[in-house]
Order: structure tokens, then C-alpha cells, then sequence
């Protein structure tokens, strides 16, 4: 599928499952730093669409494969994340995606040399104000304030 989802379908729409595909065989990174292994993440929302969370500027939907696994988080559970809407989705400092639930919490594919986890996380907890002053509406490329609490 691999296509780039609309706001429309995406915004106010819940998250009802997290999972991942398996991790690759070891790879190195750049020259010299590796070998990683990494996965695919892997967000259902409640109509349906699956969007496909990686490491790129660029948010896709896909099909879950056959040999997922069921949803890890580091930071908060996936238990507190389900349910929740989708409330925006941004580009943060780096231009990594971030796709932003009600509460102001956050998803972000956390690309780390040890492999990549999805972090979950309180925005405000986790970027500094200056770093949240960059973040870009996924779309539009206009700035928005996110995790002023």
C-alpha cells in the first residue's frame, strides 16, 4: 500500500493497536558504527488504516505483515496509549515524525544505535521549549505549539 495518509483520515481517530514486524537481520548503520538490527512500527487506527512509523520525514500507511508482534513501548504502555485520538502529527526539531495523542502525548519511531523502540512519551517531558518551537504541522509545513502545559 504504502501510501501517505490524508489529516482527515487519520486526525480524531483512535489508536486500537500497536505492533511491529521483526527485527532485521544486523545491519551497519555508516561506516565503522554497527551492526543494528531494526523494525517496522506499526499504529491500526479505529477505521481501519494502518500508518506504517519509521524513521523518515514520511508517514505511510501499509498492512500489518503476518509474522508482527504484538506492540512494545519505551516510556508509557501501549495499555494507557489505545484508545486514545490521534491528534495531530508533526515534524520535530530533527524532522522525525512524531504522531501526537490526545494528552499530549507522543510516538516517535526512536532510531538508536541498538535498534529502534517506539517511544511513547508526555511532550513537554521530552523536547525543550526551544526544540518544540521547530515542530512543523506534518502537512501544511506550519509551525505549531505543542506540550505548553
Amino acid at each position: 500500500m504504502n501510501d501517505s495518509p490524508a489529516r482527515d483520515s487519520i486526525v480524531g481517530v483512535p489508536l486500537v493497536a500497536i505492533s511491529h514486524s521483526p527485527y532485521s537481520e544486523p545491519q551497519f548503520i555508516v561506516e565503522g558504527i554497527g551492526p543494528a538490527s531494526f523494525r517496522m512500527h506499526y499504529l491500526s487506527l479505529g477505521n481501519g488504516i494502518v500508518l506504517d512509523l519509521n524513521v523518515s520525514s514520511e508517514l505511510t500507511t501499509s498492512s500489518i505483515p503476518a509474522n508482527a508482534t504484538a506492540g512494545e513501548t519505551d516510556g508509557i504502555q501501549p495499555q494507557e496509549l489505545l484508545g486514545r485520538p490521534i491528534t495531530a502529527v508533526v515534524l520535530d526539531d530533527v524532522g522525525a515524525i512524531l504522531v501526537i495523542l490526545d494528552g499530549n502525548i507522543f510516538l516517535k519511531d526512536a532510531c538508536w544505535f541498538e535498534g529502534n523502540p517506539l517511544w511513547a512519551g508526555i511532550i513537554s517531558e521530552h523536547f525543550t521549549p526551544e526544540e518544540r518551537e521547530q515542530f512543523t504541522d506534518y502537512w501544511t509545513g506550519q509551525s505549531v505549539r505543542l506540550g505548553d502545559d
